[in-house]
Order: structure tokens, then sequence, then C-alpha cells
């Protein structure tokens, strides 16, 4: 799988549009990805962020168990995952 990054990339969701940020490179076969309100920093603790683990199959997990914004992006890899 090719490992892309791509940062900022506004989607519009039912609650708004949410700059989307995906990091491919940080661990090997998974795939962070993160949504928070347009314009939000990374060291901010507005994320709401999925890990998508395809070592075996395919495993989506979230930030704290959870779909809330309230994570660090910044944080990512150290979060803990449910």
């Amino acid at each position: 799988m090719a490992k892309v990054i791509v940062s900022n990339l506004p989607e519009t969701f039912p609650e708004g549009t949410y700059a989307v940020k995906c990091d491919t490179t940080s661990t090997t076969s998974v795939i962070y990805l993160g949504e928070a309100k347009e314009g939000s920093l990374g060291s901010a603790p507005v994320w709401r962020i999925r890990k998508i683990d395809y070592t075996s199959g395919v495993i989506i997990t979230w930030a704290d168990g959870d779909a809330n914004f309230d994570n660090i992006w910044d944080n990512r890899t150290s979060l803990t995952y449910s």
C-alpha cells in the first residue's frame, strides 16, 4: 500500500464542515484518521480520531473508545484505542 499523507482536506458532515487529517506513515499497517472543525490546531483537544489497523484484516477503533471531539491529533500514536 502506498504511503500518503492528506492534511486539512475539508469534508462535510451533518454537523458541518470538518478538516480531515490522515496519517499513514507513523505506524506500519495503521491509518490514523482525525476530524475536527476547520482551522483546528493539531495540538488542541478538539479531534475525534479513528485508528484503522490492517495488520490482519481491518480493525477500526476510536481514541478513548468513543467518537467524541476531545482528543489531540498530535498525540494520536500514544492514545488508547478501543
